[in-house]
């Protein structure tokens, strides 16, 4: 194949002015400062320190917070950087080890290439050389690729991406796979290869028929470096760099203290749920202050939000693993019934399978897959599996024989990143495997439809949904081979169930939502403040001590972890927003606060929608998220929805719910709510809406979230009024008509009236006095009528249906006004 690497690293191209104007303004050169503290470092050491363990009690090492650098998990031992406390600590426990190198941290850095300082093996790609290489990527393959900024850094330089695709400058309709390197600092080797995806595709283009079906196919993203200052730090201050550039002790200067672990730093199961980060500014696992409080992790993120990326491969170094989604416990991994034997993780499977394609640097062939190395908490790889649906890896480059961080460049880097090939490629014709994917569209108009995905066959334990693409109505699910049953859901369109057959090869599956009549009435995401501010917080009678309602983006609480099994989730870290939401309300949403005092606490706290005008509509649902978390039998403990129809003047009970949210295998979690308002009240134009969180017992937990608020309904002047009334045959044993749509248990009151009072007011909407025969709810009754009319006259029917407490009306007289009558059936 064409190689011309040496020619883009060393051409500079034409100029980063178009892309990037402004982004490097305000950066200065970083002070001199003493190295970074690792995970447990108080002293000046800091050592490498190579541990003997058996593969069980890596978790326990990550759970006390040692920075762990590499593993070879055959051999049985991993690398950690700590410092004498750390180091004592290992002995103290009886671990053997074997000190690799000591370095003095008060040391001031010296600027690379100065006699002292330990540079990186020269070769490896910089910032600068990056940004030259992808400019000359662009200048050689315009048709086929396209950069883009997609986010800067704490320092403010620029995140960039780079996606291969035919007719690169459009966002067409495909499915995509994202590749991305260095969210820590020091694993540059991860760098080259991202960059490798990008050469290898864009050389061979044109001229090899796969790569060129591979391109044309999909969208192929690469972000080589997501922590661009870390990266600078690495090259000109300190190779063992790990965390971002984050000031965290606000001295203007870097030391040890500072940077925050971008891959901790994710939104899903952040804070130490599974251990493997630390609230300690010091420590290399920082998690940061709150979930995606980096701009490192929030690009990221946000890319992922918009690509819905099918599979998503995040290189690290060292090891040799891979390491599959969820990371931070294998249990809320998605599983298939299809799938044989104890361990139906879908993500195993195709991890698995996906390292067994990779070779070693040293020629061996495979990668060893696990779902962890050591269980870790608010990682990319995870957010990625759960807010989109991915199939999520991290693959750990090189060894420790190779140079751990750090291989030789001449010696490793070209077998590296071409060991990497036979999986990357592997996976990106993997799309086309088995899968249950396709679009949903609207039957009638054709365009597409956000709506819920499912499949009879999958569990998903973690609470997440699953929905189609909001631009496209695309949606891909990787499977095995086998039988499934798929559901499609969205407001205002019946359920399609569609049996899919899954063989070897993915056959797109074409959805068509049949619209069920209701109309919109009201919506909100709680997305926008203008909207959310006519929401209000509290009532008269509202007496909690702490956790009111808030609005914002959830910052969630918990108390124990996986690790030692007593993992307990109280308040939601995420929102339930399909396609890049944020905010809800939730009770209490106090940063880094504990999961007993965020939570609502002796009493009630209420939150009171807008008024919402239903008075012309009947079968009017209310649907929403819900979050809810108990954890004891008091049935005053929970949430309450209470609906008014006079703006607030009372209230009237709507529904209560006293048990924990959850989804299969996992609590708490958001799921769907929906009540049908006509089954309370009577719909008026002043209605709202009240939701009522309570805490009857000072140390009882409860914790509520509310979430993408919806109001459906039928018109009862256009859809309310019964149609087609007919006697089917010459007798008066059977009156048919046409039910109502929105309301398959609707009751339909049958009326009669004289013909001689129909007549005598025909310019009249009055019917006068009716006889009301009989209520049936399935669009046909049986009449027993013993009169007959007197001669010369007869009788008209007369039928409107009652749904709860919303009763609709005889039609309209031929005047087009609304018949009237003073006859109240019972």
């Amino acid at each position: 194949m064409i190689a011309r690497r040496s020619r883009r690293r060393h051409v500079r191209g034409i100029a980063l002015a178009a892309l990037l104007l402004g982004v490097f303004v305000g950066i200065a050169a970083s002070d001199p400062a003493d190295r970074p503290e690792s995970n447990r470092q108080t002293t000046p050491s800091v050592f490498r320190v190579q541990v003997r363990t058996a593969e069980d009690d890596l978790t326990r090492l990550a759970a006390e917070g040692f920075d762990i650098a590499g593993r070879d998990l055959h051999a049985g031992w991993v690398e950690v950087i700590t410092d004498v406390s750390g180091l004592a600590w290992l002995q103290h426990n009886g671990y053997d080890l074997d000190i690799l190198e000591r370095r003095d941290r008060t040391r001031p850095l010296r600027p690379a290439g100065t006699p002292e300082a330990k540079a990186v093996s020269p070769g490896y790609t910089d910032l600068t050389e990056l940004e030259t290489f992808l400019l000359q990527v662009g200048t050689d393959h315009p048709e086929i690729v396209r950069l883009e900024v997609i986010g800067t850094s704490v320092e403010g330089r620029p995140i960039l991406a780079m996606m291969i695709s035919d007719n690169a400058a459009e966002d067409e309709d495909e499915l995509t796979v994202l590749f991305n390197g260095a969210h820590h600092a020091r694993e540059v080797m991860t760098v080259e290869a991202v960059m490798d995806v990008i050469e290898y595709l864009t050389d061979n283009y044109g001229l090899d028929p796969a790569v060129t079906a591979k391109v044309d196919a999909h969208q192929i993203w690469c972000v080589p470096v997501t922590n661009p200052d870390g990266l600078h730090i690495v090259f000109t201050d300190d190779d063992l760099w790990r965390k971002n550039a984050r000031d965290n002790d606000n001295n203007g200067r870097r030391t040890w203290k500072d940077g925050v672990d971008t891959n901790r730093n994710y939104e899903w199961a952040w804070g130490e749920q599974c251990l493997g980060s630390s609230d300690g500014i010091a420590s290399a696992v920082y998690h940061g202050p709150a979930p995606a409080t980096e701009p490192e992790t929030v690009a990221m993120i946000e890319l992922g939000r918009r690509l819905r990326p099918v599979f998503d491969v995040e290189y690290h170094s060292y090891g040799e693993d891979v390491f599959y989604a969820m990371g931070c416990d294998p249990a809320f991994s998605p599983t298939l019934d299809t799938i044989q034997g104890a361990d139906q993780s879908i993500s195993r499977v195709v991890g698995e399978q996906y390292a067994a394609r990779l070779v070693q640097a040293d020629g061996g062939v495979g990668f060893l897959p696990s779902p962890f190395g050591n269980r870790v908490d608010g990682i990319g790889r995870d957010q990625q599996a759960h807010e989109n649906g991915t199939i999520a890896f991290v693959t750990e480059l090189n060894n420790a024989g190779e140079g751990g961080f750090h291989p030789d460049y001449l010696t490793f880097r070209d077998s590296t990143v071409e060991g990497q090939r036979p999986g990357w490629l592997w996976l990106i014709d993997r799309i086309a495997g088995p899968a249950v994917g396709g679009h949903v569209t609207d039957a009638s108009t054709g365009a597409p439809v956000l709506a819920d995905i499912s499949l009879d066959e999958m569990q998903i334990h973690d609470g997440r949904r699953l929905t189609t693409h909001p631009d496209t109505g695309r949606f891909h699910i990787i499977v095995v081979p086998g039988a499934y049953t798929l559901r499609v859901n969205a407001p205002g369109y019946f359920e399609e169930v569609v049996p899919v057959a899954v063989g070897d090869s993915w056959v797109p599956v074409i959805v068509q939502l049949r619209q069920d009549g209701s109309s919109r009435l009201a919506w909100t995401d709680l997305e926008d403040p203008g909207v959310t501010s006519f929401w209000t917080v509290g009532a008269a009678d509202d007496d909690a001590a702490s956790g009111v309602w808030e609005w914002g983006a959830p910052r969630g609480t918990h108390t124990g972890d996986v690790v030692n099994g007593d993992l307990e989730i109280g308040g939601p870290s995420f929102d339930r927003t399909a396609s890049g939401g944020k905010n809800a309300f939730v009770t209490g949403n106090q940063p880094g606060a504990s999961f007993d005092q965020d939570d609502v606490d002796r009493g009630t706290t209420s939150l009171v929608s807008p008024v919402y005008d239903l008075e012309a509509w009947y079968a009017v649902e209310v649907s929403w998220q819900q979050w809810l978390r108990t954890d004891v039998a008091d049935p005053l403990d929970g949430l309450m929805l209470e609906v008014s129809i006079d703006d607030g003047q009372g209230w009237a009970p709507v529904a209560a719910w006293n048990e924990t949210s959850s989804s299969s295998g996992f609590s708490p979690a958001w799921i769907d709510e929906r009540v049908r308002l006509d089954d309370h009240v009577r719909p008026g134009s002043a209605t709202r809406l009240r939701f009522r969180a309570t805490d009857d017992g000072p140390k009882n937990v409860v914790e509520a979230g509310i979430d993408d608020l919806e109001i459906r309904g039928f018109s009862l002047v256009g859809q309310g009024r019964v149609a087609e009334v007919r006697f089917p045959g010459p007798g008066r044993s059977l009156l048919q008509w046409q039910s109502v749509p929105g309301a398959p248990d609707a009751l339909y009151e049958v009326a009669r009236g004289s013909l001689q009072n129909l007549a005598a007011g025909a310019t009249s909407v009055d019917l006068g006095p009716l006889d009301c025969l009989a209520a049936a709810g399935t669009g046909e009754t049986s009449l027993i009528d013993a009169e007959i009319p007197t001669a010369g006259s007869g009788w008209f029917y007369l039928i409107r249906f009652r749904l709860g407490y919303t009763v609709g009306d005889w039609g309209t007289a031929s005047n087009g006004l609304p018949r009237g009558s003073e006859t109240v059936c019972p």
